[in-house]
């Protein structure tokens, strides 16, 4: 019984054994996975506090060094676009790996590649001194490109927004722009870059989006800057990707425009959207005290009193205006930009005769004296294209008054009447830089039973003739007149029309009656036809002699490259601000409209940047003109139309693609010779080598023509603004042990006196963001977007 009695207890002992064999296995097992989740569970917090130190890092990337990379140095406004290093942050290969390369152009691949061993940067509270982690960072200028978002390719107009610009690839051996246009293999549909964006993306997020569609593009010289990245995904083609000069966002407030150099203000524009209405609450235009305020406003406004800015909104409204009929405000000195013929000059002559009176007696000889006078006003069509109105004719209200040398008291009163018939010309215009047309009037003065034996002693006879009555251009809808315009509206100063008659002409009159001319004609004639309404004005008249009736007036004053010009009106709304070059700055500087190339010695060109045609505040995929790519400017010009004025006959062209390299070239050169680089449109009429002439000269033009030169720019103004930066920004941060301090004497682990950070870190974290940045102090601060937030992980 008892041997059988311990073989029971050794089974029994067996199993104790074996089940507490098993529950110490239950227990290592479950010892190993709580370790094993507790570890998972503090790296989870480390990657979390990792991940939210980011924010601490990104707003210390925001608050400290972007405005440190954008320092003003002196009237900066710009920062320098490669700066060197161009970065800041640590571990700077590790930034540009296949994941990070892809988030950074390829024009700037290289200097994203030699960002490396820079510092980190220590997180800690700033009142205990508690040690949170590090970051580092690296700061990619990538401003200044095109936006993807916004190219389409539209055919190339005339400037009105970056839709027209025009992407291509190769067009020479040497000359390379970026190429918007994925080429698929048959098999694909595919299409430009807008139609990927639109039936695929939307819009694009990212760069690698664009790196992934197959888009390429190279440097200068040609050669790829861009690793080889494929994506398998359809409906892709595995094939490598180049994307030089593109970025998937730009900002561009246009609102404000820019105080110039030394002073950070900004100032807000008025808007003139639309045609512009007589009934000013339908015309969508600001009022005008709003306009002309902004047109005034220090420091340097273009326009020195309210009164400038009102002559210059008188003629933009005539400009926009799409009325039949010319314009004229109720101000007598006001002027128009109707298409409609102008007075361009006024001649006078004159001529005279004797008759003896019916009971003539040769011992007391008595005579009729009579007086006629020919007033010829010259008409100038200055526009290319028709006016809308039939006809025209020219009009003097009153006759002119003659007034003889009080000398000879006895021809006493003159009774002027207009003759029944008077000479005319044809009443309509066809345009055309010759079209002149005079109208002449004759006018009949009589003196009777005059004593003719009181002109004995006569040495000369001076005779003034004045015209104090307006001498209009009236339209003509048939018989009926529906307009008037070009009043030419002041008295002319009596020695405008003085002739003098030596006395022996007077003396050998014939006695038959007969008229004979006597005395030198007298002419004046308008320096600038647009302004000729007050004739004492000598800016606006002068004497002429000889006349010039049917050919360019001999006292034409003002820039060389704009006398006689064609003009152009369009009766619409503004296409872009670059059309206001056709209007005259105002009204003391003749044939001297709004520059946009220079010399622009009157800083006329300044109205552009105070006046906008559309409502947003800002706008997007424009040009920055500060942009250090030659390729991204030569875009931006490449085959704007070369014209004097739109769908002029005989235009030379567009521009090609050699000419918008070299005009791109010039403006990169010349933007960085400003002092702090261009703040506002109106800088590229400052640029050095950069005038009309250095243009006609790249356009190939046989004489400098500030129209057909600045076309350039004009028919591309739409495309084109400044306030744009924009930084691509990597990130990584790191976390270590709680209680570590870098320094031993703050740590509350131990810590090695040889320390290696690199031994601590228990967690780090990468991201990649993208910021845009106001250069204009706005409110006193410069405006921050942060346009995306990306994390890089090995899963990408």
């Amino acid at each position: 019984m008892l041997k059988h009695e311990n073989g029971r207890s050794g089974i029994a002992l067996v199993i104790v054994l074996g089940m507490l064999a098993v529950m110490v296995l239950m227990g290592v097992a479950f010892s190993i996975s709580m370790r094993t989740e507790r570890m998972a569970a503090s790296a989870y917090v480390d990657i979390v506090r990792a991940r939210s130190l980011m924010d601490s890092a990104l707003g210390q990337v925001v608050t400290e060094h972007i405005p440190a990379v954008m320092e003003f140095e002196g009237d900066d406004f710009y920062p320098s676009w490669f700066t060197d290093p161009p970065d800041t942050g640590a571990g700077g290969e590790n930034f540009t790996d296949e994941i990070g390369i892809r988030y950074v152009p390829g024009v700037l691949h290289d200097r994203a590649r030699g960002a490396d061993d820079l510092d980190w940067v220590d997180i800690e509270d700033p009142e205990t001194g508690r040690f949170y982690g590090q970051y580092a960072f690296m700061i990619v200028n990538t401003s200044g490109l095109l936006d993807a978002n916004h190219v389409s390719g539209a055919n190339r107009a005339h400037g009105a927004g970056p839709e027209e610009l025009q992407i291509i690839h190769r067009v020479g051996p040497d000359v390379i722009l970026p190429e918007a246009t994925y080429v698929p293999p048959p098999e694909e549909e595919g299409g430009p870059l807008g139609r990927w964006r639109d039936n695929w993306f939307q819009r694009f997020e990212t760069l690698p989006e664009l790196y992934a569609l197959g888009i390429w593009d190279a440097q200068d010289d040609g050669t790829p800057q861009s690793p080889s990245i494929v994506d398998q995904d359809p409906p892709f083609r595995p094939r490598p990707s180049y994307v030089n000069h593109f970025q998937v966002f730009s900002h561009y407030p246009d609102e404000e425009f820019i105080a110039p150099t030394g002073d950070p203000l900004t100032f807000e524009k008025a808007n003139v959207a639309g045609s512009y209405d007589d009934d000013e609450d339908e015309s969508g235009w600001d009022s005008d005290a709003n306009i002309i305020a902004v047109l005034t406003q220090q420091p340097n406004p273009p326009f020195d009193s309210n009164e400038e800015a009102a002559d210059f909104l008188t003629i933009l409204k005539d400009y926009t205006r799409d009325g039949q009929t010319p314009w004229i405000p109720d101000d007598p000195g006001g002027f128009s930009f109707t298409r409609v013929p102008m007075i361009n000059e006024v001649v006078v002559s004159n001529s005279f005769a004797r008759a003896p009176v019916s009971d003539f007696d040769p011992d007391e000889p008595r005579y009729d004296f009579s007086i006629r006078i020919h007033v010829a006003v010259e008409t100038w069509y200055p526009f290319p294209e028709p006016s809308a109105m039939p006809g025209f004719s020219v009009r003097m209200e009153e006759p002119p008054q003659v007034f003889e040398s009080a000398q000879f008291p006895a021809f006493g009163e003159w009774n002027t009447t207009m003759e029944e018939e008077s000479v005319d010309t044809p009443t309509s215009h066809t345009g055309g830089p010759d079209d002149y047309r005079v109208w002449r009037f004759t006018y009949e003065a009589e003196a009777s039973d005059f004593d003719w034996s009181d002109l004995n002693d006569l040495v000369a006879f001076p005779i003034r003739i004045l015209i104090e009555d307006p001498i209009d251009v009236v339209l003509l809808d048939g018989d009926e007149v529906v307009g008037e315009v070009n009043r030419v509206n002041g008295t002319w100063p009596q020695a405008s029309f003085q002739s003098i008659i030596p006395g022996a002409q007077i003396r050998a009159l014939p006695a038959d009656g007969d008229f004979v001319p006597l005395g030198q004609y007298a002419a004046m004639s308008a320096n600038d036809p647009r302004l000729n309404w007050d004739p004492a004005n000598t800016l606006q008249w002068q004497s002429s002699l000889p006349h010039t009736l049917g050919e360019p007036n001999d006292t034409l004053s003002g820039p060389p490259d704009e006398v006689n010009q064609l003009m152009y009106c369009a009766h619409r709304p503004l296409r872009s601000v670059g059309e206001l070059s056709y209007l005259l700055h105002n009204t003391n500087t003749p044939w001297t409209t709004v520059r946009l190339l220079g010399p622009d010695p009157d800083n006329t060109s300044r109205v552009v940047d105070r006046l906008k045609i559309h409502e947003e505040p800002t706008r997007r995929g424009l040009v920055n003109i500060n942009s250090p790519h030659v390729p991204v400017l030569q875009t931006a010009f490449y085959a704007a139309p070369v014209e004097q004025f739109r769908n002029a006959p005989g235009a030379r062209g567009s521009v090609t693609v050699a000419e918008a390299r070299e005009l791109a070239l010039r403006i990169r050169d010349g933007v960085e010779n400003l002092p702090g680089r261009a703040r506002n449109l109106s800088d590229l009429s400052q640029l050095s080598g950069l005038t009309v002439n250095d243009v006609s000269s790249i356009l190939g033009l046989t004489a400098p023509n500030k129209f057909e030169a600045e076309s350039v720019v004009r028919n591309t103004m739409g495309m084109l603004g400044t306030r744009d930066t924009l930084y691509t920004v990597f990130l990584i941060t790191r976390t270590f042990p709680r209680g570590f301090n870098p320094d031993p004497t703050l740590s509350e682990i131990e810590v090695p006196s040889e320390l290696d950070l690199d031994e601590f870190v228990v967690a780090e974290q990468r991201a990649v963001a993208l910021i845009w940045r106001d250069p204009a102090l706005v409110d006193g601060a410069n405006r921050t977007i942060v346009r995306s937030f990306i994390w890089l992980t090995e899963e990408e």
